[in-house]
């Protein structure tokens, strides 16, 4: 599975709606591309993710 640039704004925005309520948003065991695309995104460093 990848993920393109609309995914990676609704990820983007869900982490927003979740940190406005107070709320986190982590993403669990993102296959080895995907977690290299967050990273290239730095996505990892606003949201969490595991696995």
């Amino acid at each position: 599975m990848s993920v393109d640039s609309g995914g990676l704004s609704m990820l983007m925005m869900a982490n927003d709606q979740a940190r406005h309520v107070g709320g986190t948003l982590m993403l669990a065991n993102p296959s080895p591309r995907v977690r290299d695309l967050l990273r290239m995104a730095a996505v990892d460093t606003v949201m969490a993710i595991e696995g």
